[in-house]
């Protein structure tokens, strides 16, 4: 089960020179991106981010109703700031009478030159969020 929302206090690996692997979803898990059109659209958003902030994409999977990719840090501005200009441009142009797109905010993981994960762990008996964990394969 997802949890409803996510912490406003989670640490974020940027500027670490590393891969992110990002998963970000619909507004309430929606289907909004099980059409062709709007994975097309979401391809040429991302593919202009990637000339614009010069980031690699390394791979992505998009779902009706979530995206997961692997890409690199930009070269110019934040992780963030990328990922912000991709979700807007889709957004704008899918976007009808719905309030949000999007679901807020996304979840990043970090991976290290040695292939190893670094991620945020939920503290099920808490609700809240506990330390940064590393995932060994």
């Amino acid at each position: 089960m997802y949890a409803p929302l996510m912490p406003w206090v989670l640490k974020r690996y940027q500027r670490a020179r590393e891969l992110h692997f990002v998963t970000f979803s619909c507004c309430r898990r929606q289907p909004l991106l099980a059409s062709a059109r709007a994975k097309r659209l979401f391809e040429t958003a991302l593919e202009q981010a990637r000339r614009q902030y010069g980031f690699f994409v390394t791979g992505y999977v998009i779902m009706p109703e979530h995206v997961h990719l692997l890409l690199s840090e930009p070269e110019r501005d934040t992780l963030a700031g990328a990922l912000q200009a991709v979700k807007q441009s889709v957004a704008r142009r899918l976007i009808t009478c719905r309030p949000h797109f999007w679901q807020a905010p996304y979840g990043p993981l970090a991976i290290d030159g040695a292939g190893n994960i670094y991620g945020v762990v939920a503290n099920g008996t808490t609700g809240g969020y506990g330390a940064m964990f590393e995932i060994t394969a």
